[in-house]
């Protein structure tokens, strides 16, 4: 055994050994083609534990003596192949030139040997090369011994480390099928594996472009881009190579250019990449190579926008050719045209799932609902695009024939009013539950502001009437409601004291079958933390009395009801609410006049909550949806942020 000194500084060989393992075997691989080897195998080593223990390179080149091996491993550069332009014996246009390609393999593991054998004097000799990772400045190189084994090299690379299961996946085939496709192209005898899989560029490429790029260059001829498109099926290494006029690619740059919904691989021919290959690490500034990069790039971004037309008149006359498009004959002026322009290139994103159908009425039905959203509702268009389009046929059929008798847009309004309201009756849990909320939530400034919005959750037949004003102004409301003009309203509306009674919340409506008939209800609201006792009953019950005893108020048309809420009650209000005579068959109920035109309760938020939540149970049920905390503090941050307390703006649901 010989150890073979390179003479060069050591750190610059460490810089050599660092990189992604694919650097290490691409190199390793080019080296094998470079030795006209016509069939290489890559094999991936496992060990017990599901990781990688080794990398093999194997070749059927044509290998190396030992005198050839020291030669070669004793120094940086001054190659042969910089002499030569073709490999050995003539066979295949020369890759490497600089003579640094050995120590890329140390990117993969930290000790490789390179086992060669040579046919040398009628004699079959094997010689080993042994590298470390952590020794770059030499290498072992042992005697010759005579072998059976077939000429050759084998490149045994040892991971110390179990963590490279990525080597197990298909991203180093598919980038090595990138990196080699050109060259592959050229020399279609050549086989390469990997982990017993052969690199296919042609079974992978949908499609091979070439493109000149004239008059970007002075020197060294034209040049060439060639871009590759690979089946959506698999996504190989995505890249910009530059490459010899051959196809032996030198150096990758980054694409450079947004090319969404595309997997392709790029390459740029010119054989002035050979002569300035120790400057390609910096090509996209180099004032001579980087007008040839920007050329490419444009000549790709003009590529992919000719194939992204194409591909959208492509689908779209299919949709026509099967009576499935949306709309029928030509634009009717520019507005129209620009709308289906704008339909085509949002139905084609969605193409896969369109056509993921053979059934004609369901690919009609999902480009009709496209369509609709597009118009109708721009805003519900992505869970269109993501839900609507997975439906399955029988749930199709029955949207179809729900759109027979209403609009998308009018299910799409339905269904979001729903899920607004159980926001807000799990909002109004938090509101009036929570004890952070309910020390900071203000009655008049903020519950009052907030439920004036939503009267809905007292209530489906309520709509707000009078909010935060005097009995005068409701009693106006009133007879406006009543369409008795003639009623005087000079005179305000006092309770039993004499003293003007401001209302919180006053909700009217009028019976659909009696058409004379009207109802109220006069909300008295009390912050979450104030619990209902006999002041706030007292309260209550005066603007009854106070509307009970004015004749202004047209008893024998209309029905009131009143209602004071709050979280808790105290031992009084609970004895009243639930004991009394009237509270037996109507909770809460504690007063109640004669004729029943008037009525006085007592309530609780939990009983306010638990009505609401029960009107909206069948709609919640057929939705499926239970919205959580998050959910609650959106919809109240969206639509009632200025009314909110602090707690409540920076509260993070949990």
């Amino acid at each position: 055994m010989t150890w073979v000194s390179v003479d060069v500084r050591e750190d610059h060989l460490e810089g050599l050994t660092k990189g992604d393992p694919i650097l290490g075997i691409t190199q390793l691989v080019w080296n094998s083609i470079d030795a006209e080897a016509s069939e290489i195998k890559i094999v991936v080593v496992e060990n017990g534990l599901g990781g990688v223990e080794e990398i093999r390179v194997e070749d059927d080149g044509h290998g190396m003596t030992r005198s050839e091996a020291i030669d070669c491993f004793s120094r940086l550069g001054g190659s042969w192949k910089r002499r030569a332009e073709k490999s050995k014996n003539g066979q295949r246009i020369l890759h490497g030139h600089e003579g640094k390609g050995r120590w890329k393999a140390f990117t993969i593991g930290s000790e490789v040997v390179w086992t060669t054998v040579v046919e040398h004097a009628g004699k079959r000799q094997s010689t080993s090369i042994t590298g470390y990772r952590d020794r770059p400045g030499g290498f072992d190189i042992s005697d010759p011994v005579e072998t059976d084994k077939p000429i050759g090299t084998t490149t045994r690379v040892t991971i110390e480390q179990s963590g490279s299961k990525g080597l197990l996946g298909d991203r180093y085939l598919k980038n090595l099928t990138a990196i080699f496709a050109l060259y592959m192209k050229m020399y279609p005898d050549l086989s390469i594996k990997y982990r017993g899989t052969s690199l296919d560029p042609e079974e992978l490429q949908e499609y091979s472009e070439s493109y000149r790029l004239d008059g970007i260059v002075k020197r060294h001829g034209s040049a060439t881009l060639t871009i590759i498109g690979w089946s959506n099926k698999v996504k190989p290494r995505r890249g910009l190579f530059l490459c010899d006029s051959s196809g032996v690619a030198l150096a990758e740059l980054r694409v450079g250019i947004q090319a969404s919904g595309h997997e392709f691989t790029a390459y740029i021919l010119w054989d002035g990449f050979r002569e300035m290959e120790d400057r390609l690490l910096l090509a996209e500034n180099d004032p001579e190579i980087s007008p040839l990069i920007n050329a490419a790039r444009d000549q790709m971004r003009e590529h992919f926008q000719q194939r992204d037309k194409q591909h959208v008149i492509d689908i779209v006359q299919k949709w026509k050719n099967d009576e499935v498009y949306p709309y029928d004959g030509e634009p009717a002026n520019k507005q129209d045209s620009a709308v289906r322009s704008l339909f085509d290139v949002v139905a084609v994103k969605a193409a896969p799932a369109v056509n993921s159908s053979d059934d004609q009425v369901a690919r009609r039905l999902s480009l009709r609902l496209l369509r609709e959203a597009l118009e109708a509702n721009p805003t519900a268009l992505r869970r269109v695009l993501t839900e609507v389009l997975q439906l399955p046929s029988e749930s199709l059929d029955e949207l179809n024939e729900l759109l027979n008798r209403t609009t998308l847009t009018d299910i799409i309004k339905a269904s979001s009013l729903i899920s607004e309201r159980l926001d807000f009756i799990a909002a109004l849990k938090i509101m009036v539950f929570d004890p952070e909320s309910t020390k900071q939530l203000k009655e008049r400034s903020q519950l009052h502001r907030i439920l004036a919005n939503e009267t809905w959750v007292f209530g489906e037949e309520y709509a707000l009437t009078v909010d935060d004003q005097s009995l005068t102004s409701a009693l106006k409301k009133h007879i406006k409601l009543l369409g008795r003009d003639e009623l005087s309203v000079s005179e305000p509306v006092l309770d039993e004291d004499g003293k003007h009674r401001i209302l919180d919340l006053l909700l009217a409506r009028s019976s659909p079958q009696a058409r004379d008939r009207h109802e109220h209800l006069v909300v008295e609201l009390k912050a979450p933390k104030q619990r209902i006792g006999s002041d706030e009953i007292t309260q209550i019950e005066k603007y009854a009395f106070a509307v009970a005893s004015d004749n202004r108020f047209n008893m024998t048309e209309v029905e009131w009801d009143f209602i004071v809420v709050s979280s808790d009650l105290d031992g009084y209000a609970k004895q009243k609410a639930e004991n009394g005579e009237l509270s037996v068959h109507k909770p809460g109920l504690i007063y109640e006049s004669g004729d029943r035109k008037i009525r006085v309760w007592v309530k609780t938020w939990a009983q306010i909550i638990s009505a609401a939540e029960h009107r909206h149970k069948f709609t919640q049920d057929a939705l499926k949806y239970t919205p959580d905390s998050e959910d609650a503090l959106a919809y109240l941050r969206e639509v009632h942020a200025k009314y909110l307390p602090e707690s409540l703006m920076t509260s993070t649901g949990d």
